[in-house]
């Protein structure tokens, strides 16, 4: 109770016992007008000073209630990391940017997300998901891939492929005709009864009519989205998870596997431009590639 709380009670206590005293031994006690009048006065007085002490009284308790002396902190439930900083923070705070970045990643399945994918992760992604469905997925590895990135087997002890896999992670840059060629080359001569072409994008006509009727499953980024979506949910999670673990949009050198590094030509008729080139360059790696294209080796 604060300094101001106890003085007004005591005076209110103070105020009462006069007035009794008054009534009892001041000058003709009860028994004169002026002295009931005075009595009835002192008593009221008394009465409002108590009932501003409880009003207050009242008042500060509800204000402990609502609003504690200590702040308190952010408890939340579904994104943990919140919970290092408090409620009100500067909005120019290594917390508040901890978050911007975090919340600025992926947070589910999206068509956007695959697109945004390096041809890596995205071929990574696809064998993923046949892994999920049963099949046994043989990578080609890194280094020129003769029309396939991956394998798909029946069960573990099978040689024989049942299928070959074409990942091109595109962006949103259609796929043509070629590509499809190839990979019916690549069926024939792996001996395989089927070939898949997978693309975060889309493919034109001409593709789509060369595939119908060859055993070309051709895949764009939203059809391979939906069937993404029908896996289990914890396969679901591992997979985005593993996808998505680190930097998963810069591409790697398709040569030494490692992320490359976009630089600026300095002379010669590209000068100004932008390229990806290889972190191994000059000593092990020469490779490089214009920004925006897909990585390839001859």
């Amino acid at each position: 109770m604060s300094k101001r709380k106890g003085s007004d009670a005591d005076i209110a206590f103070a105020i009462a016992g006069f007035a009794l005293l008054w009534g009892l031994a001041g000058p003709g006690g009860l028994r004169t007008s002026l002295g009931l009048a005075v009595t009835v006065l002192l008593v009221a007085a008394a009465t409002v000073m108590v009932a501003m002490f409880l009003r207050r009284l009242v008042r500060s308790a509800a204000a402990r209630v609502v609003q504690p002396a200590e702040r308190r902190r952010i408890e939340p439930t579904l994104f943990p990391e919140m919970s290092r900083q408090p409620a009100e923070c500067d909005s120019s705070s290594d917390w508040q940017r901890d978050q911007r970045t975090a919340l600025s990643g992926p947070l589910e399945w999206s068509s956007r997300l695959i697109e945004s994918l390096e041809w890596k992760r995205f071929e990574e992604l696809c064998g993923e998901y046949f892994k999920a469905k049963g099949y046994k997925v043989t990578m080609t590895g890194l280094g020129a891939d003769n029309g396939v990135d991956f394998f798909l087997h029946g069960d573990e002890k099978s040689t024989q492929p049942l299928g070959v896999a074409q990942c091109k992670a595109w962006g949103s840059r259609q796929v043509g005709v070629k590509p499809i060629r190839e990979l019916l080359g690549v069926m024939i001569d792996a001996g395989c009864p089927l070939g898949i072409f997978i693309t975060t994008s889309s493919y034109t006509a001409e593709a789509e009519r060369f595939a119908a009727g060859k055993h070309i499953k051709l895949l764009d980024g939203r059809r391979l989205l939906s069937l993404i979506k029908t896996l289990p949910e914890t396969a679901q999670a591992g997979i985005f998870a593993r996808v998505t673990e680190g930097d998963y949009t810069t591409p790697s050198c398709p040569t030494c596997g490692i992320k490359l590094v976009l630089r600026t030509a300095t002379k010669g008729e590209g000068k100004g431009r932008q390229f990806w080139g290889c972190q191994n360059f000059p000593t092990t790696c020469r490779y490089s590639m214009p920004a925006g294209s897909d990585p390839t080796v001859d």
